[in-house]
């Protein structure tokens, strides 16, 4: 186990990230996130959710405010703590959340509505997942890169890309929580009323 773990996950100066590996375990957890979905997932509770929000009106800025929040604070924990001693646990658990949290929902939409569940996961992931993905990944990427402990550039100029990343993070993740609270609301609702 300790070498499967090494293999996958311990910074090495001939493969600096271990993306295979951290892919392997994002998969395993949207497995594992499917087969809770399957075996304890409210399909009903959904269905019936789902169904009285095709026809409610959407808050859309309590809806940013509260999206800003859920996807902005992981974000800013793993940037800032991602690249310390437990780094390796801190990303662990971040792709852990997505993917199982994914396999679940999307498990549970199929059951609840058949096929049509498979439309309406693409239709909640779309399009703010199109900015999220990018970002997270060069989040990932920018964790991974400093835990390598390579820096090729002179320390003041690395505080400040430091924080332009940081910057380019924040504006990405705020583009992808307005499209979530105020495009992707319309989307969601009309492929319901379209199934319902």
């Amino acid at each position: 186990m300790k070498k499967v773990y090494q293999r996958a996950f311990v910074q090495t100066k001939t493969e600096p990230s271990h993306t295979k590996g951290w892919l392997f375990f994002l998969l395993l957890s949207f497995f594992m996130g499917i087969l809770y979905g399957n075996l304890f997932g409210e399909a009903e509770r959904a269905v019936n959710l789902l169904g009285q929000y095709s026809y409610q009106t959407v808050d859309n800025e309590a809806l940013f405010f509260y999206c800003f929040r859920q996807r902005l604070f992981p974000v800013v924990c793993l940037y800032f703590l991602g690249s310390s001693f437990a780094g390796n646990l801190f990303l662990l658990g971040f792709f852990f959340y997505v993917g199982f949290t994914t396999g679940a929902f999307l498990s549970i939409q199929i059951i609840g509505f058949g096929i049509g569940g498979v439309l309406i996961g693409a239709g909640s992931l779309l399009p703010h997942y199109l900015i999220y993905l990018p970002a997270y990944w060069i989040l990932f990427r920018f964790v991974s890169y400093t835990r390598s402990g390579e820096y090729p550039c002179p320390r003041w100029k690395g505080i400040l890309l430091y924080c332009l990343r940081f910057l380019v993070l924040t504006v990405l993740i705020c583009a992808g929580v307005w499209l979530e609270s105020f495009i992707n609301p319309s989307i969601l609702q009309g492929i319901l009323k379209w199934l319902g």
